[in-house]
């Protein structure tokens, strides 16, 4: 299984559940935003996405510009209902 990380500064990512996917088996990509680089693979090559929190809120657009495209991914990745696990 591959499984996309979306993290959130370098205080909130895949600490604890970097190793879980690993000791199963399972690849994973780390990838943010906020990082204005292109996803590491298409989502399709994915099976699953875990999305962590982080120091920003959801209504600071203004002060993340970045913050409104991840908000339309994230309606997409629950639209085409790809395994997501967000946590907080």
């Amino acid at each position: 299984m591959n499984v996309l990380s979306i993290v959130h500064g370098q205080d909130a990512g895949p600490e604890l559940f970097g190793p879980l996917v690993a000791e199963a088996g399972h690849r994973r990509d780390d990838w943010s935003f906020e990082w204005g680089t292109p996803m590491p693979q298409p989502l399709e090559v994915y099976d699953a996405v875990i999305v962590f929190g982080g120091f920003m809120h959801p209504d600071q657009d203004d002060l993340f510009p970045w913050l409104p495209d991840e908000t339309d991914w994230l309606r997409e990745l629950v639209e085409q209902q790809v395994p997501t696990f967000g946590i907080c």
